[in-house]
């Protein structure tokens, strides 16, 4: 009974040495574990294969010259440019704290690059949100949700980046690139595990690839991204022409805005006034009008005419 609790005792201590080590150890393509995450959280939350794999790519990847490979780096820490690639957690968490210290809030971290300013709540701490299983699992929540708002999860990768289609059109087309690459890589990944069984069976286990289906899926996303294109162009241009019209005719606009304002505001000053006001402004635009209206007999109507009228009245008198 010593022995066996000495043993369990021993096998807690070595795991626990084990995952302390995980932490800090330099990561290759065989041991990829934001690539380990993300194909377990798909899986969970039924996200299209390799997707949320892909996102991470775009998000954290780099590109590891001696293996030859892209990986998603769990270490990775961005804030306002481009992301910086730690060796360890432990200097990843230290360097958010620093940012942090220094009034810092836009950062993104992580296998997903989260961004602590506008998820506040994803992670209970640093520690949770450098933990390639939970930040990944975050985003697949994140990711489902749009999934579930836009029906379509290349339109949700896109507004997992933003949802303004300026913004987020050439990262789905990041994002595509990278699926393509996931895709590819899943399939060598079990065409290895397949050969190293040694049943023949097992190979039937090795799923091939679906080229038409994906040559399907890249063309209609091509489609759909050139015709956002066309649409913001034509925007572009009705907008350009709106400024133009503005900047013409801001002048006649401007004119038009103060000729109405005035004839309000005399409006208002009328039905503002008492009675005897009122008939006072009366009488006066009765009076503006009869001067108005002798001014037009004299220059406008035949004076000729008002000239012989006036000397006809002049004899009379005389007479």
């Amino acid at each position: 009974m010593k022995k066996y609790s000495l043993l369990s005792l021993f096998l807690l201590v070595g795991m626990a040495w084990t995952a302390s080590v995980q932490a800090e150890v330099k990561l290759n393509k065989n041991m990829d574990l934001c690539k380990m995450a993300t194909r377990e959280i798909e899986r969970r939350y039924q996200i299209t294969p390799n997707l949320l794999r892909a996102i991470s790519l775009t998000e954290s990847g780099r590109w590891l010259e001696e293996d030859k490979v892209n990986i998603a780096w769990p270490w990775t820490v961005a804030s306002g440019g481009a992301g910086e690639y730690f060796p360890t957690k432990g200097q990843a968490i230290a360097h958010v704290q620093k940012l942090q210290s220094q009034g810092v809030e836009n950062i993104d971290v992580g296998c997903m690059q989260i961004n602590l300013r506008y998820h506040p709540d994803a992670f209970q701490n640093l520690n949770e949100a450098f933990d390639p299983f939970q930040n990944a699992q975050y985003a697949a929540k994140f990711l489902t949700r749009l999934f579930k708002e836009e029906k379509s999860w290349s339109a949700a990768a896109g507004r997992y980046h933003s949802s303004e289609p300026t913004k987020n059109m050439y990262y789905r087309e990041k994002v595509l690139s990278y699926w393509n690459y996931a895709n590819r890589e899943a399939h060598e990944d079990r065409v290895q595990v397949a050969q190293i069984k040694t049943q023949p069976d097992d190979a039937k286990l090795v799923v091939p690839v679906d080229h038409t289906r994906i040559a399907m899926l890249n063309n209609n996303f091509r489609t759909r991204i050139t015709k956002q294109r066309e649409d913001l162009g034509k925007a572009q241009v009705i907008a350009n022409r709106l400024a133009q019209y503005r900047q013409h005719m801001g002048g006649s606009v401007t004119q038009a805005r103060s000729r109405a304002l005035r004839e309000q505001k005399a409006k208002r000053t009328l039905t503002s006034m008492s009675a005897g006001q009122q008939k006072l402004n009366q009488f006066d635009f009765a009076k503006r009008r009869a001067s108005q209206l002798e001014k037009w007999r004299r220059t406008k109507a035949n004076p000729d005419l008002l000239a012989q009228a006036k000397q006809n009245a002049t004899h009379t008198l005389l007479d």
